[in-house]
């Protein structure tokens, strides 16, 4: 129960964030090139700089094969995603079924979950969230990029 509330607690930060954001632009209190130039630090400076710090820990065998684990099971989750997907916008027609599985199969797991799970569990949430960011950085760029 203490989890879902850190969860709760977090998920209304982030709307509460993204609210500021969208009365900001509505407003045009921060314009487009601000946005580009605020998403640009948060993309190339902010989340670098959270995963080196996840990464300066103590790594046991054993959290060595939780990242495996991770590794595997984001594996698994994004091919089973993808058939799913493939099944259910198998009708639709050749492009929209393409953008209709790409849509449903690849999120924006990163620039969103790297915060939750750094609230949630620390660096080793945000190390084990990493090799599910990683799996799904190969699926993006192959997958992805063929559909």
């Amino acid at each position: 129960m203490d989890l879902c509330i850190k969860v709760l607690d977090q998920v209304v930060i982030m709307f509460i964030l993204m609210a500021a954001g969208f009365v900001l632009r509505k407003t045009k209190l921060i314009e487009d090139k601000a946005t580009a130039g605020m998403t640009n630090v948060l993309l190339y400076v902010v989340t670098p700089c959270i995963l080196i710090d996840a990464f300066q820990i103590d790594i046991d065998p054993g959290l060595l094969k939780d990242l495996g684990v991770v590794a595997g099971a984001a594996a698994f989750f994004l091919i089973a995603s993808s058939l799913f997907a493939k099944l259910v916008f198998r009708r639709s027609g050749e492009a929209t079924r393409k953008i209709n599985i790409y849509s449903s199969v690849y999120s924006n797991c990163g620039f969103i979950g790297f915060p939750l799970l750094s609230a949630l569990f620390g660096q080793v949430g945000v190390l084990l969230g990493s090799a599910y960011v990683a799996m799904f950085t190969v699926f993006y760029w192959t997958h992805g990029v063929y559909l």
